[in-house]
């Protein structure tokens, strides 16, 4: 085949190139950015000893999904990710807010404890030995 019969099998029926198709409608970028910082958010809140940052990543979820369905109302695109961002990022509110009292009272209880030594001596113990003095059995008399 010649570059021609190529070139002819390329071209619409009318004898003009082929156009390409418009694209449709953008993404929802914030409703895909707020459900995965939501979703982070709502995993991170679990964690004991970093869950202090969900307080940060939940409202920016928040803020960033209500955004997201806000753009879906208009361009029909994205609707599911907002819907369940705003969910995620409430949930992580609401295990903040659950989670924070009952840890800053765990830290008060471990701190109101008397500290132990680390110099504390194992060598004899504390409790005294049966005397054997007296017996076990005394006979009738």
């Amino acid at each position: 085949m010649s570059t021609i019969d190529e070139a002819r099998q390329d071209e619409s029926p009318s004898g003009q190139p082929p156009v390409a198709p418009s694209p449709g409608p953008h993404g929802n970028g914030p409703a895909s950015v707020g459900f995965v910082v939501a979703l982070a958010g709502a995993i991170v809140v679990l964690l004991p000893t970093v869950g202090a940052i969900s307080w940060v990543l939940s409202p920016l979820g928040l803020v960033l999904s209500i955004l997201g369905v806000r753009i879906a109302a208009r361009r029909q695109v994205g609707r599911a990710a907002a819907w369940t961002g705003v969910l995620l990022a409430l949930f992580g509110l609401v295990m903040c807010t659950v989670t924070t009292p009952s840890f800053m009272a765990g830290i008060n209880a471990s701190s109101s404890r008397p500290a132990t030594s680390p110099t504390q001596s194992y060598g004899t113990p504390s409790y005294s030995y049966p005397s054997y003095t007296t017996p076990y059995y005394a006979p009738p008399s």
